[in-house]
């Protein structure tokens, strides 16, 4: 009887346990999405390895005081990504970049995730520089300015139907 009861409480016990495996799997069910704020996605994309966490520093890093991303002050966007896969990830409206010191209490600074939203996600780091950084913007930007230029030049005037398809047409071209 003493086995039975013994085997009993065995089952019961290890029947309610759960392994961590099954855990990090709910965990990690691609929960990053565009639009989401810098605190959950240093959440949701954090890991135990400091090369696959896009918001932890490595310890070499933490020593040459070398920022991983990139922050760009004329756009208020930055560049997060970690050491082990091709994605970089674009905050917008960044005021406060990642890893930024800021005074606590007058007397000790403390590291903040910064702020901003999620805007884009990136498989080249150059590509997302480019937008990042608003050269992509600009170059989009001179591109219809030119197109309207070209469409005044020759003699149609902005706001008429016939300017709007010149500069539609130029820009195809």
């Amino acid at each position: 009887m003493k086995k039975y009861l013994l085997i009993l409480t065995a089952f019961l016990f290890l029947s309610g346990c759960e392994t961590t495996s099954s855990k990090s799997v709910n965990y990690k069910q691609n929960k990053i999405y565009i639009g989401m704020n810098k605190s959950d996605f240093c959440y949701e994309a954090g890991s135990i390895n400091a090369k696959k966490d896009p918001c932890r520093l490595t310890y070499s890093e933490m020593l040459n005081s070398k920022p991983r991303g990139a922050y760009y002050p004329d756009t208020k966007m930055e560049i997060m990504h970690n050491l082990t896969t091709e994605k970089y990830y674009v905050f917008e409206n960044v005021t406060i970049p990642h890893d930024w010191y800021k005074p606590f209490k007058g007397v000790l600074s403390i590291k903040t995730k910064g702020n901003g939203r999620l805007a884009k996600i990136f498989l080249d780091y150059e590509e997302a520089k480019k937008f990042a950084s608003g050269i992509e913007f600009s170059i989009k930007k001179n591109k219809i300015s030119l197109a309207k230029q070209h469409c005044k030049d020759n003699g149609l005037v902005e706001g008429t139907e016939s300017f709007a398809e010149c500069t539609l047409k130029k820009l195809k071209e």
